[in-house]
């Protein structure tokens, strides 16, 4: 839910309202509070000191030139994360810069999330998968902006796609595409319930993008707009992000938990024939010289002590 200044000085002037008289009042549009707040409802924002704000309170604050009306998801000392109710990423972090007041009358519990499963689409028909493996799971792909040290994503299919919304590179997602990042509305455990769900279905994990507002990139990520995954889930927290490494390695081990790579099946060996040609016999010319070589080499063995004065070990 937002209130969309005309100019980027209005949320000055709704501060000073506050700080004047201790409440004020907008009209808000769009969907990202529903079902709580519908959209043309006029809210009434008051002042409140942000160290008393707690996770359920509503507020309002300044984010860019944008006003928005969300609920306060978690706290930090002088710092807020907040998130529409009905949004699937978290605002960037609100501090005391961009705090306003409070909107007590939609002050509730913050809602659980669930991931909308109907996002993964239909599944896939049977004559588009390797008929050896229709009750297996999909391929899983993740994509990743660049080199990963140190990771545990060995055995799976792990790609470096910069941008991978771009339509020149189409071959970057297939099926469904979860994001993974800090910002993520869905909780950690979400990721397990859509591997599962997710059965025969490819599937494509964005790993180590950032999502959603400019403010939101950290650490040089790309930068993807909310609708390049169908389904965000968290790992780590804005206030402190995960590195890449971290980040890949949460997603390979559910990966590798929950949809492993179906083993190769090797094919059928193909007999040969026999071999329906005698053997050569040798020359006796051959034959003499190989006899006489044997002869020799024993001889040697014979005269040739079994350790030698490097360092006292038998060759």
């Amino acid at each position: 839910m937002r209130h969309t200044p005309e100019g980027p000085s209005e949320a000055i002037v709704l501060r000073a309202v506050l700080a004047a008289a201790g409440r004020a009042r907008l009209r808000t549009r769009g969907e990202s509070m529903l079902p709580a707040i519908v959209p043309g409802t006029v809210v009434t924002v008051e002042a409140l000191p942000l160290p008393r704000v707690v996770p359920g309170d509503v507020v309002a604050a300044a984010v860019g030139a944008r006003i928005i009306v969300h609920r306060v998801v978690a706290t930090a000392p002088d710092v807020l994360l907040t998130a529409g109710d009905n949004l699937p990423l978290l605002d960037p972090v609100v501090g005391p810069d961009g705090y306003l007041g409070v909107v007590p009358e939609y002050r509730a519990a913050v809602p659980p999330r669930q991931p909308d499963l109907s996002a993964l689409g239909p599944p896939p028909r049977d004559h588009h998968r390797d008929h050896q493996h229709d009750d297996g799971p999909g391929r899983t792909r993740l994509l990743v902006p660049g080199p990963v040290a140190g990771h545990r994503s060995t055995g799976l299919d792990v790609r470096q796609c910069e941008r991978p919304e771009r339509p020149e590179r189409p071959g970057c997602l297939a099926g469904p595409v979860i994001g993974i990042s800090p910002f993520g509305a869905l909780p950690p455990e979400a990721l397990d319930t859509v591997l599962r769900a997710a059965g025969g279905r490819d599937l494509t994990l964005l790993v180590g993008y950032s999502f959603g507002y400019p403010q939101a990139a950290d650490g040089g990520r790309p930068l993807l707009p909310p609708d390049s995954a169908d389904l965000h889930v968290r790992f780590g927290s804005p206030l402190d992000p995960p590195g890449l490494a971290a980040t890949l390695d949460f997603a390979a081990d559910r990966v590798r938990a929950l949809r492993p790579t179906p083993p190769a099946v090797a094919p059928p060996a193909v007999a040969r024939p026999a071999a329906t040609t005698p053997p050569v016999a040798a020359p006796p010319v051959a034959a003499a010289l190989a006899s006489a070589a044997r002869t020799a080499a024993a001889a040697l063995a014979a005269a040739t002590p079994l350790t030698d004065t490097h360092g006292g070990c038998p060759r």
